[in-house]
């Protein structure tokens, strides 16, 4: 994943918890829900503003491998949570 920015998905509806992030998102006439930890939930709360992935990896490299920022942008890409 190169050169991409990457920002949160308009509609969802989130909380931080201790030690996870709960997204709601409308989906249909329901809301599909996600409970992210580790690398995926450090990856939303680093995206207030949309962002690169290199640049997240930067920001996040005391917390989480390169190799696992990219696999939290791809699951949370693959679930519609974030827009390109």
């Amino acid at each position: 994943m190169t050169g991409a920015s990457y920002h949160r998905h308009e509609q969802a509806l989130w909380r931080e918890g201790i030690d996870r992030v709960l997204v709601h998102l409308p989906a249909g006439e329901g809301v599909r829900s996600f409970e992210l930890g580790g690398a995926e939930a450090l990856v939303w709360l680093s995206l207030d503003e949309p962002t690169g992935n290199a640049e997240l990896a930067q920001r996040l490299a005391d917390f989480a491998a390169v190799d696992a920022v990219d696999a939290a942008l791809a699951n949370l890409r693959a679930e519609g949570l974030l827009k390109q």
